[in-house]
C-alpha cells in the first residue's frame, strides 16, 4: 500500500506561546510541522526538508518575513506562504499579495482555517474571492473582532483593555464607537456613549 505525505509547514515566529499553539494546531490537523525563530534558523530547516508552505511573521529579530520568502521561494518556486503581523495595514497586505504571499492576516492564536489545505493555494476565481471576502471580512471587520476578543477578556473593563492592545483608552473608545461598515463622518458623540 503508498504511503502518503503529509503536506508539510514551516512555522517562522519568535513569539514561542503563538509558534507553540500554530504547531500543535497543524499537528492536529495532519501536517508535518517544523517551527523556526528567526531567518537564519528558518533557511537552514528548508535546506534540510522539503517544506510545502510557510507562515512567517512580518517582522522577526534578524529580517523581515518578505526577504525569508523571497529566499525560501529561490530554492522552491512552488512555495505557498501566508503572512502574520500584529499590525497589519492595507499598504503592507497589498505588498503582500503582490510578493507571492496567498493571505496576509492580523496575527491571532487561532489558526483552524489554515489547517485546510485548499486555503493554500494560490489559483482561486473571483467566485472563490467573493466568498472569502463574505467569510472572512473587511480588515475593520478583523480589528473589531480582535478588539471584542480582548474587552470581553478584560471583562468589559476599557482601561485594561486599552493597556493590553498597546492603545490609549480614548483611542480604544473611538473604536468601539465606530463599528465596521458604520458611516464614520457622524461624530457627534450620542449620550450614555462613553461608560
Amino acid at each position: 500500500m503508498a504511503q502518503t505525505r503529509l503536506p508539510s509547514i514551516l512555522l517562522v515566529d519568535d513569539d514561542c506561546i503563538a509558534q507553540q499553539v500554530f504547531a500543535r494546531q497543524f499537528g492536529n490537523g495532519g501536517w508535518s510541522v517544523a517551527t523556526a525563530a528567526d531567518c537564519a534558523q528558518a533557511a537552514r530547516l528548508f535546506d534540510d526538508n522539503v517544506l510545502d508552505c510557510l507562515v512567517v511573521e512580518r517582522d522577526l529579530e534578524d529580517g523581515s518575513g518578505f526577504s525569508l520568502f523571497d529566499r525560501l521561494r529561490a530554492v522552491n518556486p512552488r512555495l505557498s506562504a501566508i503572512m502574520i503581523t500584529r499590525r497589519p495595514s492595507v499598504a503592507e497586505a497589498v505588498k503582500a499579495i503582490h510578493a507571492g504571499f496567498c493571505d496576509y492576516r492580523l496575527k491571532s492564536l487561532d489558526c483552524g482555517d489554515l489547517v485546510n489545505p485548499a486555503v493554500w493555494r494560490r489559483e482561486t476565481d473571483a467566485r472563490e474571492l467573493d466568498e472569502l471576502v463574505k467569510r472572512t471580512g473587511s480588515l475593520a471587520r478583523a480589528e473589531w473582532n480582535y478588539i471584542q476578543k480582548v474587552l470581553t477578556h478584560s471583562r468589559g473593563n476599557v482601561s485594561e483593555a486599552a493597556r493590553v492592545l498597546g492603545l490609549h483608552r480614548r483611542s480604544l473608545q473611538r473604536k468601539l464607537r465606530n463599528r465596521p461598515g458604520e458611516d464614520r463622518r457622524d461624530t457627534t458623540v450620542k449620550p450614555g456613549t462613553f461608560t
